[in-house]
C-alpha cells in the first residue's frame, strides 16, 4: 500500500475522530453522539464550498479543521478519547476493519449505482466539483448529493486512485458512524450493573441489523433509515436537555435531506420527537424551547434551497425521472385508470403485509420483543407499560405513514412499469425497519437499565431478566441470519463473471472503440430478466444509456430510429433475433 494513501486514511480517520471529540466536549455528552455530529460537519462544509465550485478545498479544510481539534484534544482533553473505547465504538471500528478487507476490491453491480449514484462520485472526483449540462452524468440532476458528497471526500483525502472499493466502504463507514447513538443508552455507566454485556450483545444484534442489506452497494435505502435514527436517538438520549436536543438534531436532519428528498419523513418523524421533549420540559415549568425548532426546520430549508438554487442555475431546474413537481404529478395522474391505482393499493398492501418479506418480519420481531419486555416488566416489577406501549405505537404508526408515503411515491412518480409491480418494494421499506429496530432497542434497553433503580429485594431477579432479554435478543438474531442465509451476505463476494457487467467491461476495452465521457450508448440484451441480476452501466464512463429489450425492436429500420441520438450501439447478450436486427456481441456505430 502506497505511503500516501496510508497516510490519507490517517488523516481522514483522525478528523472524524477530531470532530467527534469537540462535539463531545461542546454538548457534554458521549462520542457515541458526537460521530453523527462529525460526519454531518464533514459533509456540509463540503456540500457549502461545493456549491461554488470548490469542492477540494472544502474537503481538505474540513479534514485539517479535524485534524487540529483532534490534537487540541490530544493535548487538553485527553479524558474525551477514552470515550471513544467504549465498547459500541469499538465494536462498530472492529467491524469497519472486516468491511474494509471485505469490500476493498469490490466492483459495482447495482443497477442504480450505474444509473446515478456512482456516476455523480466519479465525476465529482474527475472534475472536482458538483455535475453540470457539460456532460451527460446523471439522469437525476435534481437528486442531493449528501451521501456523495462523503464518498468524495475519503476518496480525495485518501488520495489513492479512484476505486469503487472504496466508494463503497466510505458509504458504509458514514453508516457505521452514524448507528452510534444506539450504545449512547448504556451511557452513563452503573458499576453495579453485572448485565451490560448481555445488554450489549442485544445492541450489537440490533446494529447488525441495521446495517445487514445490500451494503455492497452505494444506493441509499440504509443509509437513509440509519440518519433518520441517528436524528432521533440523539434526541431521545437528550431529551433532559431539550435545547441540546433540538440543536444536536439540526445537522443530522438536513443532511438527511441531502441525500434523498424522501428523508423528509423521517424529519417528520424527527419533529414529532423534539415536539414531545419540548412539551415535557414546558410540563417540569422550564423555560419554553419551542423556538428552537424554528432553528431545526430553518436551517434544513436553507441548506435544501442552496441545492434547488444550484440545480437551476446550473441545469435550469431540470426534471428527473421520479421528481415530484407539480407539473410531474399532473402529468402522471393523467395516465392513472382507477382501476390501476387500485392496484397498486393492493400490490403495495399484500407487500407490507406478507410476512415472507424480511422488513416485514423484522418489523414484527421487534414488536414481539417490545410487547414481550413491557409484560414481563409490568408483571414481575410493577413498571408502567405507557413508555414502551406508546413506543411502540408511535413505531407502528410510523410504518403504516411509511406505507402510505411508498403509495403515493408509486402513483405520483415511478414510471408505469414499475409502480404496477411495486419495483424494489424491498429496500424501500427495509428503510422504515432500519429506524424502528434502532427506535425502538433504545427504548427497550433504557426500560431494562431502569430495574436497577428499582426495590432492592427484585434487583437479582432483574439482573436475571435483563441477561436473558439481551442474550435471548442477540441468539434469535443470529440464528434467524444463518437460518435464512442472510447472514452469509458478509462474506459473499459481488457476482461478476458471467454478468452483464463483465459483459460491458469487455466491449468497452475493445481498442478500437473510441469515446468520452460525453459518448451516449443504446444497449441491446437479450433476456430483460439478466437485468435482475447485474447492471449494464459502467461508472468509468459518464454517459447516458439507453435500454433496448429486443422484443420491443422488430426491424433494423426501427432500432437506427431508437438509436439515433446514440454514438454506438452495445450489444451484451445475444439471440436469432437480435443477430437478425444488426449481428453478434459488440459494439456498432449508431449510424451505421
Amino acid at each position: 500500500m502506497e505511503i500516501k494513501l496510508i497516510l490519507g486514511w490517517i488523516i481522514a480517520i483522525v478528523s472524524i475522530i477530531g470532530w467527534a471529540a469537540e462535539y463531545a466536549y461542546r454538548l457534554r455528552t458521549r462520542p457515541e453522539l458526537g460521530l453523527p455530529l462529525s460526519i454531518c460537519t464533514i459533509i456540509l462544509t463540503v456540500y457549502v464550498f461545493g456549491l461554488v465550485n470548490a469542492l477540494m478545498p472544502g474537503a481538505w479544510i474540513a479534514a485539517c479543521s479535524g485534524c487540529v481539534l483532534f490534537l487540541w484534544t490530544l493535548i487538553k482533553r485527553r479524558d474525551i478519547l477514552k470515550g471513544f473505547f467504549s465498547p459500541g465504538i469499538l465494536f462498530l471500528a472492529l467491524f469497519a476493519v472486516f468491511l474494509g478487507w471485505q469490500v476493498h476490491d469490490d466492483a459495482l453491480s447495482h443497477n442504480d449505482d450505474f444509473n446515478h449514484w456512482a456516476v455523480i462520485v466519479k465525476n465529482m472526483l474527475l472534475r472536482n466539483s458538483y455535475p453540470d449540462p457539460s456532460v451527460t452524468a446523471i439522469d437525476f440532476s435534481s437528486y442531493p448529493p449528501g451521501s456523495a458528497t462523503f464518498i468524495y471526500y475519503i476518496n480525495t483525502i485518501t488520495m489513492g486512485d479512484i476505486s469503487e472499493g472504496r466508494f463503497i466502504f466510505a458509504q458504509n463507514l458514514m453508516i457505521l458512524c452514524l448507528l452510534t447513538p444506539v450504545f449512547a443508552v448504556m451511557q452513563p455507566k452503573d458499576d453495579r450493573e453485572s448485565s451490560r454485556p448481555c445488554l450489549y450483545l442485544m445492541l450489537f444484534a440490533c446494529a447488525l441489523l441495521m446495517f445487514l442489506y445490500e451494503f455492497r452497494a452505494l444506493i441509499v435505502d440504509v443509509l437513509n433509515g440509519v440518519i433518520g435514527f441517528a436524528a432521533a436517538g440523539g434526541a431521545l438520549h437528550l431529551r433532559k436537555e431539550p435545547r441540546k436536543a433540538i440543536l444536536y438534531a439540526v445537522p443530522v436532519t438536513a443532511v438527511g435531506l441531502l441525500v434523498k428528498y424522501s428523508n423528509i419523513y423521517y424529519a417528520g418523524l424527527t419533529f414529532l420527537i423534539l415536539l414531545s421533549v419540548c412539551a415535557s420540559a414546558k410540563k417540569r415549568g422550564e423555560k419554553s424551547c419551542f423556538s428552537y425548532l424554528c432553528i431545526w426546520a430553518g436551517f434544513s430549508i436553507l441548506m435544501v434551497g442552496a441545492w434547488f438554487v444550484h440545480v437551476r442555475l446550473v441545469f435550469g431546474g431540470v426534471a428527473d425521472t421520479h421528481s415530484m413537481n407539480i407539473g410531474r404529478i399532473r402529468d402522471v395522474l393523467n395516465g392513472w385508470s382507477r382501476a390501476d391505482v387500485i392496484h397498486i393499493a393492493r400490490v403495495c398492501l399484500r407487500m407490507a403485509t406478507n410476512p415472507t418479506k424480511s422488513s416485514v418480519l423484522l418489523t414484527l420481531f421487534m414488536n414481539a420483543a417490545a410487547v414481550g419486555l413491557a409484560v414481563v416488566n409490568r408483571c414481575l416489577f410493577r413498571r408502567p407499560m405507557k413508555r414502551i406501549i406508546g413506543s411502540l405505537c408511535m413505531a407502528d404508526m410510523a410504518y403504516i405513514g411509511y406505507q402510505v408515503m411508498l403509495f403515493c411515491a408509486y402513483v405520483l412518480s415511478f414510471p408505469r412499469d414499475e409502480a404496477m409491480r411495486g419495483a424494489s418494494y424491498g429496500r424501500y421499506n427495509m428503510s422504515i425497519m432500519i429506524w424502528i429496530i434502532g427506535f425502538m432497542s433504545y427504548v427497550c434497553i433504557d426500560e431494562l437499565r431502569k430495574l436497577s433503580a428499582d426495590r432492592a429485594e427484585k434487583k437479582s431477579i432483574a439482573r436475571i431478566w435483563k441477561a436473558v432479554y439481551g442474550t435471548g435478543f442477540a441468539v434469535i438474531t443470529a440464528a434467524a441470519l444463518i437460518v435464512t442465509g442472510e447472514g452469509s451476505t458478509l462474506f459473499q463476494e459481488v457476482a461478476y463473471d458471467g454478468t452483464w457487467r463483465q459483459a460491458a467491461d469487455t466491449v468497452l476495452a475493445d481498442e478500437e472503440l473510441v469515446y468520452d465521457d460525453n459518448t451516449r450508448f443504446f444497449i441491446l440484451a437479450a433476456d430483460p430478466d439478466a437485468k435482475q441480476v447485474s447492471s449494464i452501466f459502467h461508472y468509468k464512463v459518464n454517459r447516458r444509456v439507453d435500454y433496448a429489450w429486443v422484443g420491443e425492436i422488430n426491424s433494423t429500420e426501427e432500432l437506427m430510429s431508437r438509436a439515433a441520438d446514440d454514438d454506438y450501439i452495445i450489444v451484451l447478450e445475444e439471440d436469432d433475433r437480435i443477430k437478425t436486427l444488426i449481428g453478434g456481441i459488440g459494439w456498432y456505430p449508431a449510424g451505421m
